[in-house]
């Protein structure tokens, strides 16, 4: 029988973090998975990590997580306010949008006069 490998192993861990807090009703996120598993946040973002093996399992952490903050925060059993920030900060959902602009600054127009400029030119 092969061994594992320890990205493969990672992946195993990853999911057994993911049962953890579906149970328990906790918040997962990469964050409490580093302490739950005792691992450095320096050596989990090491160029050495394969994530090509590990990236089914952050993608599922990562939408386990966004699914936690949307329904409970539907149901009241979050802070509205930091499940905004976390949901904001970690998944980039914003509250409203520009769909002229994009949220880009507006130019400003040259041929605008300016208060000054059109008091100049009476």
């Amino acid at each position: 029988m092969k061994e594992k490998t320890w990205q493969e192993q990672l992946s195993a861990l990853i999911y057994e973090y993911l049962d953890k807090c579906k149970k328990e009703n906790l918040y997962p996120n990469k964050a409490g998975f580093r302490q739950w598993a005792r691992i450095n946040k320096k050596d989990f973002f090491k160029d050495k990590i394969n994530f090509d093996i590990i990236k089914d399992a952050l993608r599922d952490l990562e939408e386990q997580g966004f699914e936690y903050l949307v329904q409970n925060g539907l149901q009241g059993k979050t802070n509205p306010v930091i499940t905004k920030l976390l949901l904001s900060a970690n998944y980039g959902l914003k509250e409203r949008s520009d769909v002229t602009t994009d949220d880009k600054p507006i130019p400003i127009l040259s041929n605008v006069p300016t208060d000054k400029s059109f008091e100049e030119n009476k």
